[in-house]
């Protein structure tokens, strides 16, 4: 749009070609009135008909980016893998995608990827609280039965915690593999636990 009220008002001067650094052609256009005022017209229709596929590449891609928006949000819908009750519990808080690190206690030096030893996406998780000498209470992930690790004490272990403690449900599956033995858990936690008092 600038460029063409630019080229209209002052293509004459040659002002559209010193902009776009063609020094020689704008001193031309300067001294013969826009090449007889036919180079100016030219350059005023050409920039006219520049903003014009502009602006219409400018909606097809806000038309694009609001599609893949929409798309993107019925996607991640898609991919939720708790449901909304569990044992006439409502749903109370919700998290997809937990990086968390699992140190592998087998299969040599520097362990088995997830995927050699057949864990994949939707794949429940069992949470049990355990007593560590060193760590205190821990969370620890099983999977199939198997204990493949422990979860860091943050904010969501002690969610867990608290959930378990109140006999409250707490659904976590494997959300997706990552590589470097990391795995993605979706945690969902329901009921809401008593306060202490």
């Amino acid at each position: 749009m600038n460029r063409f009220i630019i080229t209209l008002l002052f293509g004459w001067l040659g002002i559209h070609k010193f902009m776009q650094k063609k020094i020689g052609i704008g001193l031309l256009y300067m001294f013969t009135c826009g090449l007889f005022c036919i180079g100016w017209v030219y350059d005023t229709v050409k920039a006219y008909k520049k903003m014009k596929t502009d602006d219409k590449q400018l909606q097809d891609m806000i038309l694009e980016n609001e599609t893949i928006t929409n798309e993107m949000s019925v996607v991640r819908e898609l991919r939720k893998l708790a449901p909304d009750k569990i044992d006439q519990e409502s749903l109370s808080y919700h998290y997809q995608d937990v990086n968390i690190h699992i140190a592998w206690q087998y299969g040599g030096h520097y362990g088995k990827s997830c995927k050699s030893i057949g864990v994949k996406r939707g794949d429940p998780l069992e949470l049990n609280i355990e007593e560590s000498e060193e760590q205190g209470t821990i969370v620890a992930v099983y999977w199939k039965g198997e204990r493949i690790g422990e979860m860091k004490t943050n904010r969501l272990a002690d969610m867990v915690i608290q959930w378990k403690d109140s006999d409250l449900p707490v659904f976590c599956a494997v959300s997706f593999l990552g590589g470097n033995n990391r795995i993605y858990f979706e945690f969902a936690f329901y009921g809401r636990p008593a306060r202490k008092q």
